[in-house]
């Protein structure tokens, strides 16, 4: 579609710069116009099947995909942390971040810890 875009477009800009007015139903073939006319069309028509496949594309995956699951990407931010569909309130507790979220390669990196507390936090300890 990327490709359709550049070949509809780009011939437009250079008929308005070779002197092709808006709104005129007719050119005759001596103002040469006619070949950026043909890449131009065949431009529009490269995205109309691009959308075509991208339409056919979404309804075969809308109907025979598998769902995605809680995390399909195995991402590590606050908003992968909740199951799919979220509930109303995504936490019962409010998380608690401790990294930045793209810290893959580093051993024992977590980025956020939820639903957990840490000693000395809302409970008494007995010594």
């Amino acid at each position: 579609m990327t490709v359709g875009m550049l070949l509809l477009v780009i011939p437009l800009l250079g008929l308005g710069l070779e002197g092709m007015r808006r709104r005129v139903n007719d050119y005759g073939f001596a103002m040469h116009f006619q070949a950026l006319h043909v890449v131009a069309g065949v431009g529009g028509f490269m995205i109309f099947g691009g959308l075509i496949l991208l339409a056919r594309n979404m309804i075969d995956s809308f109907r025979h995909g598998p769902a995605a699951g809680d995390n399909p990407w195995a991402a590590r931010t606050l908003e992968w942390m909740v199951s799919s569909p979220p509930p109303e309130h995504n936490f019962d507790e409010i998380p608690e971040v401790l990294d930045r979220p793209h810290m893959h390669g580093v051993a024992g990196s977590v980025h956020a810890r939820v639903g957990t507390k840490r000693q000395g936090e809302g409970e008494e300890t007995r010594e």
